[in-house]
């Protein structure tokens, strides 16, 4: 019995569940928790889904998603038989949904990044995979339950996202063959790319074109980096998440292999987000931070002032492309 077959024992088994996405929720932890929402709603189990403080941290332009309303604060869930962690490579990555997982009777861990600690009970991990809604996607075949229109746009919403719209090295035949079966239900693929990537509010356009402005480039090493301070969140008045794509205009830029942003969150916590081309792994550069993901697409936090963390990984960056 391979690592899926055993989820799906437990799943078919057991009667109630907690599902848990890790902080900063995406659009594929947030996809994923919903179709897998449906898949336990059809079979009758009891359920909770949860993005830890959950009415605080759903970035907006996820907001479209149906059944988005059901996924709720760690605090409105109860004490499951399993909790479900998805797309956590470490189990501190579920924020304060960590004491629900730890209560459980079962913990499921389901995850498709190659630094996964193996945390749980059962551990069904695939680095090759694109994204956790693939794997949800390829899961879905051996349980008793339908696809439908909804459940379909929330796992293209996920492999979307966690493929940079198809375009990183995650992307493999298997890829397209469950973007092409969650296709065949009629999804209107201009609207979702819309509703994600082109319905950005005005303050969040201005913030980003300052964002550009005061990038940083450093043409010898190919990295170029921006931050966000406090202060910019609190006047713009927008939360992290709506600046998840932010560093893509970063990436973009001819002759960039490393994009980075810093997000102040407060003044002794700034997130770090990490992008790379040319198959560079910036998740070696996270690791030497504490933070991880894929080759492609890595993060960390950072507990030191903004400036302090702009150092640290500037000074990294310059060792590592000197070596």
């Amino acid at each position: 019995m391979n690592d899926m077959e055993k989820v799906v024992e437990v799943i078919k088994e057991r009667d109630n569940f907690v599902l848990g996405a890790h902080v900063g929720p995406d659009g594929d932890s947030l996809g994923g928790l919903i179709a897998m929402g449906s898949f336990l709603k059809q079979m009758d189990k009891k359920y909770c889904l949860s993005a830890s403080d959950a009415k605080h941290v759903i970035p907006p332009q996820y907001k479209f998603l149906p059944g988005i309303d059901t996924i709720k604060e760690s605090s409105e869930c109860f004490e499951p038989e399993v909790f479900i962690s998805l797309e956590c490579p470490a189990l501190d990555r579920l924020g304060v949904n960590n004491k629900l997982a730890e209560k459980a009777e079962i913990l499921l861990n389901i995850d498709h990044h190659g630094d996964n600690a193996n945390y749980g009970d059962v551990n069904w991990v695939e680095a090759k995979k694109s994204s956790i809604c693939e794997m949800i996607y390829d899961m879905s075949k051996f349980l008793p339950v339908k696809l439908d229109k909804d459940i379909a746009q929330s796992l293209y919403v996920g492999i979307l996202t966690d493929t940079g719209r198809f375009q990183y090295s995650n992307v493999r035949p298997d890829t397209f063959e469950a973007a092409k079966e969650l296709l065949k239900f009629d999804l209107d693929t201009n609207a979702i790319f819309r509703d994600i990537y082109e319905n950005r509010s005005y303050h969040s356009t201005v913030l980003l074109g300052e964002v550009i402005a005061k990038a940083v480039f450093h043409k010898n090493k190919g990295f170029a980096y921006s931050s966000i301070t406090n202060e910019d969140f609190l006047l713009n008045n927008i939360g992290v998440g709506e600046t998840e794509h932010f560093i893509d205009f970063l990436r973009a830029i001819k002759g960039v292999e490393i994009a980075a942003i810093f997000k102040e969150v407060s003044p002794k916590e700034t997130k770090i987000s990490l992008r790379s081309t040319n198959g560079y792994d910036v998740s070696k550069i996270a690791e030497k931070f504490g933070g991880g993901g894929h080759a492609a697409a890595s993060g960390y936090t950072s507990h030191k002032p903004l400036k302090d963390a702009i150092d640290d990984l500037v000074g990294t960056v310059n060792n590592v492309r000197s070596s």
